[in-house]
């Protein structure tokens, strides 16, 4: 995760740079730019002086207003020292006297400007361009200490992981260090545990091979019509070697072969095998009994339990 959270610091710095260092000093230029361009290239330049020419062969048009326009207009002679106020009341009377002649009617008066209101806010006398350009160089600014500071926090985020990296690399090689000198012992009590598995089955007495044969003796009750052929009682440790690796598997089972004079003789020592005591442990399989001649045969099988069936 730390190569990953080192791209995304590297991948942040460069869209901050961008956004806010690179992207304000780029000249753009959209397809328009470039088709003005191509225009301007097969411009006439002789078309400018040709244009003059023409205006100064026709002249002015027919009807021009000019003349008429000077010749009509009202001129007010002011006197020597007048004010700029005298000017604008004698200036407002021809208005007036102007307007009665259309129709207009209605005083002219002059008034003097009033003095302006100077608003709370200073900036409120800027422009509203001005005022606008400011407001967005601020927010740009805050934009930026924003997000330098989230990239200070980032920065010291990914520094405390590794701080923390390395302190806990130092633990495991302390550890390691101190764990050295009991590798050989540990090496050893593992070998010794694998032995004494090994050894289980001999060790332990619940599941003897000769105390099993005993309580199947014992079920059979001596009863003289039950006869036992065969009996096969394992109690041993299973090895596979998986290349270094060696998988114990413990098998523990009892395969009882033999015949009876009776059925109900077969019958009972099917049960008796179940509810003895010594051999609680085992979940037994009793197939049909089958009649070869005057006498019954009995095939059982029992293996140990599981957890879940003890």
């Amino acid at each position: 995760w730390l190569p990953v959270l080192f791209s995304l610091g590297v991948i942040a710095v460069g869209v901050f740079w961008y956004f806010f260092y690179a992207r304000s000093r780029v000249d753009r230029y959209g397809a328009i730019y470039h088709v003005f361009e191509r225009l301007g290239r097969k411009r006439f330049a002789a078309l400018d002086t040709e244009l003059r020419e023409i205006l100064k062969e026709k002249g002015l048009r027919a009807h021009d207003p000019f003349d008429e326009i000077v010749a009509k207009a009202r001129v007010i002679d002011a006197a020597h020292g007048s004010t700029f106020e005298d000017i604008t009341t004698i200036a407002a009377e021809e208005l007036a006297a102007l307007g009665a002649g259309i129709g207009l009617s209605g005083p002219a008066t002059v008034a003097a400007k009033p003095a302006p209101i100077i608003p709370a806010r200073s900036s409120q006398l800027l422009p509203a361009d001005v005022r606008a350009e400011r407001v967005a160089r601020r927010k740009k600014q805050h934009i930026v200490i924003a997000s330098a500071a989230a990239m200070l926090f980032y920065l010291a985020g990914i520094l405390g992981l590794v701080w923390d990296l390395r302190g806990a690399q130092t633990a495991a090689e302390e550890a390691r260090e101190a764990y050295a000198p009991y590798a050989a012992v540990h090496a050893e009590q593992i070998i010794y545990e694998d032995k004494w598995r090994e050894l289980q089955p001999v060790v332990e007495q619940d599941h003897n091979t000769v105390e099993l044969l005993y309580h199947c003796m014992r079920a059979r009750g001596g009863e003289e019509g039950v006869r036992l052929d065969r009996a096969d009682i394992s109690n041993q440790l299973d090895v596979q070697a998986d290349g270094e690796k060696l998988e114990l598997t413990l098998i523990r089972s009892i395969r009882l072969q033999g015949k009876s004079d009776e059925l109900g003789q077969a019958t009972a020592f099917d049960e008796a095998l179940k509810s003895e005591r010594g051999l609680d442990d085992y979940q037994w399989t009793t197939p049909p009994h089958q009649a070869k001649g005057d006498k019954w045969s009995f095939h059982y099988e029992a293996r140990i339990k599981g957890p879940e069936e003890q």
